[in-house]
């Protein structure tokens, strides 16, 4: 991103009564990472999908097209860059996902979807990758434990 694009960013967060210390601030805690995510927050790539009682869980759609859900102020998103950069590396605190969803919710950018329990629980059984037996087989959920 060029410094001319950065500051676009910049003014359109600060219409939203985002000072530029905070940003400043954002931006020397997270770096990289959060540059990619005032792109993704620009894009509307942030959606609440919700369901009855206050239940939620946050999809963000990566510039690659791919979808990431994730839990509410949980730092895990299931995409490379988090495992690689984050995990292994320890180069970042987060990644792009996680810091667009945290932007959106502040600053009440993000999109709504209210879903049955039912679509909701599909989604996150595809976020995991369970089959039809209910066994996990995502090869990367073996390496936490």
């Amino acid at each position: 991103m060029n410094d001319e694009e950065s500051g676009v960013r910049l003014n359109r967060l600060k219409q939203n009564e985002v000072t530029d210390e905070i940003l400043l601030a954002l931006h020397s805690l997270f770096g990289k990472p959060f540059e990619k995510a005032l792109e993704l927050l620009e894009s509307s790539c942030v959606v609440y999908v919700r369901c009855g009682q206050g239940r939620y869980v946050v999809q963000v759609t990566g510039s690659s097209g791919t979808p990431y859900t994730l839990f509410p102020h949980v730092n895990f998103c299931s995409c490379p860059a988090y495992r690689y950069q984050v995990i292994s590396t320890q180069k970042f605190l987060t990644c792009k996902h996680i810091l667009a969803a945290r932007l959106a919710e502040i600053m009440q950018k993000g999109r709504d979807l209210s879903l049955s329990v039912e679509e909701l629980t599909r989604i996150l059984c595809a976020a995991v990758k369970f089959d039809s037996d209910g066994a996990d087989h995502d090869p990367w959920s073996t390496h936490l434990v």
